[in-house]
């Protein structure tokens, strides 16, 4: 597994209209993606992905890291072959793929993969 970039970083958040104004008409950051339960805004390196569900669905800290890989499958076999248990199996948005694990301490750590190749 080559680890190629730090492509997002995660918030829960327990009102995801009112964070997403804050975001997007506060900071002034650029509304890229969303879905049912997620939006995501561009900085110039990074993306800040916010999650409904507040503090009762939240890891540990209430964010993460995405790792940009070259293939979500093969990461995630990389990994169960190292005994280490995949907590969310691949998923897929309009933009990307990916997948998540839990460090020893319950952060947690997605895999990801830009659709259009992109990484960081």
């Amino acid at each position: 597994m080559k680890i190629l970039a730090v492509d997002y970083s995660t918030y829960r958040v327990s009102d995801l209209a009112k964070s997403m104004d804050f975001y997007q008409n506060i900071l002034g950051l650029k509304l890229t993606a969303s879905g049912e339960g997620w939006a995501e805004f561009e900085t110039s390196n990074l993306a800040i992905a916010l999650v409904a569900g507040g503090k009762k669905n939240a890891d540990k800290s209430g964010a993460g890291v995405a790792l940009a890989v070259a293939d979500i499958e093969t990461t995630l076999a990389e990994l169960k072959k190292k005994g280490i248990k995949v907590q969310n199996e691949t998923w897929e948005t309009p933009v990307c793929y990916g997948a998540s694990i839990q460090d020893p301490d319950g952060n947690a750590i997605y895999f990801h993969k830009r659709k259009d190749g992109t990484v960081g």
